[in-house]
């Protein structure tokens, strides 16, 4: 089997959304790894680039393979959500992804592009997002944004044989916001229609599992502080 690279840049420029939209790269297997140096000014044959939307939304910040449609070729999932605590003290509109129309400032993104033998040199989502998959944060805005696709992992979670997407929203408040901080994460089951498929969790289907954090406050108790909001 051969195993392709992919990488998140997400404090890269680029597309037509301009600056620091993130870029996503996959490199196509093999690639020799004893020492040698990859170029991405100059990529590989064959490499595709993945563009963010919008200035500052930092897709890339967290990336993942997974075969969620089950077509037997992994998939790319990428979320623009500001990974990484530095990233998150700016106080200034963006460093997430904002949501539909841009209307809630950094409540996250997560993206899904479907892997295939003949992906093009660029994807541009902001542009020709094809097939894509998109799911958007529910709450933006104000001093605790959600921040959703900070954390994504594939896992086979019902047992059928492809693979689903954890997806974590450490900033989230609860049910009905009630629970300021407690942080939320979602199950996206795996399957063939989630191609070109838009989950917008301000309005969670039904076929998404939502998991609430237990108590206000939670993201202070994994070691993070107020004074960053």
């Amino acid at each position: 089997m051969v195993m392709d690279i992919v990488a998140g840049a997400d404090q890269a420029d680029g597309g037509a959304g301009g600056s620091e939209t993130g870029h996503v790269w996959v490199l196509p297997g093999p690639q020799k790894m004893e020492g040698g140096t990859i170029e991405l000014s100059t990529p590989p044959e064959a490499t595709t680039v993945i563009f963010g939307v919008d200035a500052i939304d930092h897709l890339g910040a967290t990336v993942v393979c997974a075969d969620v449609d089950g077509d037997g070729f992994d998939d790319v999932v990428a979320g623009a959500a500001a990974f990484g605590t530095l990233r998150n003290v700016y106080n200034r509109t963006g460093g997430a992804g904002d949501g539909p129309n841009n209307d809630r400032p950094e409540a996250g993104e997560m993206w899904v592009v479907f892997g295939g033998p003949n992906l093009p040199a660029v994807i541009d989502l902001a542009v020709n997002p094809a097939d894509a998959m998109v799911m958007y944060g529910a709450s933006g805005g104000g001093r605790s944004p959600d921040r959703l696709g900070e954390e994504i992992v594939g896992a086979d979670v019902n047992g059928d044989g492809i693979m689903d997407l954890i997806v974590g929203a450490y900033r989230a408040d609860g049910p009905g916001d009630t629970r300021d901080d407690a942080g939320d994460s979602y199950i996206v089951f795996g399957s063939p229609s989630l191609r070109g498929r838009v989950i917008d969790m301000a309005e969670p289907p039904s076929d998404v599992v939502v998991i609430y954090g237990a108590m206000d406050g939670a993201i202070r108790r994994r070691g993070y502080s107020r004074r960053w909001v």
